[in-house]
């Protein structure tokens, strides 16, 4: 199948996109701290039991990145699209999740990734 008959399964040329998504993280949009920095220093104040260090950050950080790049892509079959934002937040609560197992334990798991979330939804964790 040639490239403009892959393309037209999608989109007749009769059709406009509804959507146009952007994966713009890495390139136009950048994190204040690392990913390990920002969630070690944010689990504090929920009762992170390892002690704040470089190595903690750092190990997070690595975790952060397996954890991420094994799961299926924040990309849902929602019809209607009224789930998206629920699904979204179970989806990165999963990651989250697995990124501290094994490495530390936080008291207050629950509030943490809700206070966590918020963060990343405004432009403190973004440069």
């Amino acid at each position: 199948m040639s490239p403009r008959q892959e393309k037209s399964r999608f989109i007749s040329s009769s059709e406009s996109p509804e959507a146009v998504f952007f994966d713009a993280a890495g390139t136009l949009i950048r994190l204040k701290e690392p990913v390990g920095t920002i969630y070690t220093g944010h689990a504090r104040a929920f009762g992170l039991q390892e002690p704040f260090s470089g190595e903690l950050c750092e190990r997070i950080d690595r975790s952060f990145r397996r954890v991420f790049s094994r799961h299926e892509p924040l990309l849902f079959h929602e019809p209607d699209g009224s789930q998206i934002s629920k699904l979204e937040r179970d989806w990165w609560r999963k990651v989250v999740k697995e990124t501290f197992q094994g490495i530390a334990e936080i008291a207050d798991f629950g509030g943490f990734f809700d206070s966590l979330y918020t963060l990343y939804s405004t432009s403190k964790a973004w440069a």
